[in-house]
Formats: structure tokens, C-alpha cells, sequence
């Protein structure tokens, strides 16, 4: 399948070939929406999360319910000129890269971009890699890019945000595991000016220093993550920890999708909670839920456990501690 690819793109019509296949998947979805007309922002689902925190996981179940089609990770760098031209980002290194709006500043090139996003207008090979409904009544957008956003994003377009967390060490764990290791560097937070100055300027100069990998992944983490929480705060949405949605899923699910509209939940949503999703590693098998929460504590020394909490604990986000659980239930603010 990847030298057919690479076949396409070398004779040039790789791009045109995919696009075709997403506009034909799409034939439901639009005689449903030229009968039924299209659906608002207001109705999109937005599911937002610091990268490997469990979002592609609780998407691919969100998916499952009727009439929702998910929009994958629309600002992914390679399949997104316009997000490249606004943030500079290269296409060749598409992972650590959220970008800080103020949410009573205007941003007329990003308005732009999101109204296709939400309203279902942007699409492409990537965001709708999985077709998980041919007659779509709404969108569920995942994005693991957007955390520094979600304050403008819900004044200018009021999605159900769903907002999801796991432990600190659990996530950097997870990227430096990971069979490509995620690239992350801290000079892509204190370049954006805005940022340093409304949250990190006490800490600019210890951020600067943290050069390695496992550092500068624990500063994006607990950034992203006191950014998050601090402007969803007073914003209605529901604030989920992957940890309970591994130990308790069922409950998590009864109270979360009557707030998302939902007034029977299939059986087959419940099927999939014990199923990885396709960006997990799947030669990780895990014995049981407690090992799946607690893997990283055999995997990190102390030292470098206590450098990760460290971050958290600095910038406020004071959801985790030493233990693998959070210290709070998932929540509805609505």
C-alpha cells in the first residue's frame, strides 16, 4: 500500500486520487445536508487534548454514535497549506505545534479557517481518513493543536467542547515511546509573545532551559494544559481524565452524552472502549486496566518523574500528583 502511494504522488496524481475518494465518501453527507440543509458551528463537537492523552481513542467511540462524522486533526501541517502559512509550521515535523490565541482578540485568517473547519467545508484525505457516517446530522473535530485556542474558539463558534487530560508522565511516557518519537522544543512556546506574557513570564527564563527531549515535552504539557483550563474556565464543556474512562467508562459516558444531546446510548459505543485506537502502540499489551494507568512508573526513574510534576506544579495545573490517578472526578460544566 505505501509504494502504490508513493507510485501516485511520483507520477503526480497521488493528490488528485485521494481528494476524488474523500468527495466521493461524501456523496451522503451532502444530498443529506442540500435536503436537510447544513448543520451550524454551534452543533459540532470539539474534542481538544494534549497529543497522546487519549483523544483519537475517545474519538474513534464518540464516532460510533449515530449521525456523527468525525473531522480528524483538520490542522495536521501536511494537509494544510493555510496552517502553514499562518503559523510557519514545517510540514516535514507535524507535532508539537499549538498556537496561543487571546480569546477576546480578533483573527480574521484563523475565523476564516475554523468556520470551514466546524461548518464541514475543509475537508481532505487525512481528516476523513475513517468514514464513521454516510448521512451525517454533525462533526465531531479532534484536535490535539487547538489547546491554546479554546477560548476564541468558543466566543466565535460555541462547539461542545470536550476537553480530555491524562498524567503528565503517562503522556511524555507515551510520545518518547512512541515507534517515531515525538519531537517537541521549548523555543516554540517563548517565540509566541502573547503567551510568555499573559502566562510564563515568571518561568521564561527555567523554560529556556529545558533543551532535552523529556523536558521540553514537560513544559508543553503543563502549558497547554494550564492554557486549557484557565480560558475554559466559565465556558460550558466537559473536562474528561483518561483514567476514568479506562476504569469507569460507562459511568463517564452515562453522564457526558446527555450533554452532548444524546438520548440513547448504543451498545456497540461500550464495545469499543476496550479496543486501542489506531495511533496506540499496539505491540503494547497490557494485562489489565491498572497496568495500562501505571506503565510509566516502571518506565521513568523518580528523577525524571519528579522533573515532569515539577512543570505541573510550577504553572498550577494541579489535576495529578505522584499517583496515576487523577485527583478529581470527570466533569460537566455546563
Amino acid at each position: 500500500m505505501q509504494y502504490l502511494k508513493k507510485s501516485m504522488d511520483y507520477l503526480g496524481v497521488g493528490g488528485w486520487i485521494r481528494q476524488s475518494v474523500t468527495e466521493f465518501r461524501r456523496l451522503g453527507e451532502r444530498i443529506r445536508f442540500f435536503v436537510l440543509g447544513k448543520p451550524d458551528s454551534s452543533m459540532s463537537v470539539f474534542l481538544a487534548g494534549s497529543g497522546r492523552s487519549g483523544t483519537t481513542w475517545i474519538t474513534d467511540v464518540l464516532c460510533a454514535l449515530p449521525g456523527v462524522q468525525q473531522i480528524f486533526e483538520p490542522l495536521f501541517p501536511p494537509w494544510n497549506e493555510r496552517v502553514r502559512q499562518l503559523t510557519g509550521w514545517d510540514k516535514r515535523d507535524p507535532y508539537i505545534r499549538s498556537i496561543y490565541l487571546r480569546p477576546e482578540e480578533e483573527y480574521p485568517e484563523w475565523e476564516g479557517l475554523w468556520h470551514r473547519i466546524l461548518t464541514g467545508k475543509f475537508r481532505n484525505y487525512w481528516t476523513d481518513y475513517e468514514r464513521t457516517s454516510w448521512f451525517p446530522s454533525r462533526f465531531l473535530v479532534k484536535e490535539v493543536r487547538a489547546n491554546l485556542m479554546l477560548g476564541w474558539l468558543y466566543r466565535k463558534f460555541q462547539p461542545r467542547i470536550v476537553y480530555i487530560m491524562r498524567h503528565p508522565c503517562a503522556v511524555v511516557y507515551s510520545r518518547l515511546a512512541a515507534p517515531q518519537p515525538w519531537h517537541a522544543d521549548v523555543r516554540d512556546i517563548l517565540r509566541q509573545e502573547k503567551l510568555v506574557e499573559d502566562y510564563l513570564k515568571p518561568w521564561a527564563v527555567e523554560i529556556e532551559r529545558e533543551t532535552d527531549p523529556l523536558g521540553a515535552h514537560a513544559v508543553w504539557w503543563a502549558v497547554e494544559n494550564r492554557v486549557a483550563l484557565q480560558q475554559l474556565q466559565g465556558i460550558p464543556h466537559a473536562l474528561l481524565f483518561y483514567e476514568d474512562l479506562v476504569l469507569h467508562p460507562q459511568e463517564v459516558l452515562e453522564k457526558l452524552l446527555p450533554w452532548l444531546g444524546v438520548a440513547r446510548i448504543p451498545k456497540k459505543v461500550f464495545n469499543l472502549l476496550p479496543q486501542p485506537s489506531r495511533m496506540s502502540n499496539h505491540s503494547l499489551a497490557y494485562r489489565n486496566a491498572q497496568d495500562r494507568l501505571s506503565r510509566w512508573q516502571g518506565s521513568l526513574s523518580v528523577e525524571e518523574q519528579r522533573r515532569i510534576l515539577s512543570w505541573a506544579e510550577r504553572l498550577g495545573v494541579d489535576a495529578y500528583g505522584a499517583r496515576p490517578h487523577p485527583r478529581l472526578p470527570s466533569s460537566i460544566y455546563a
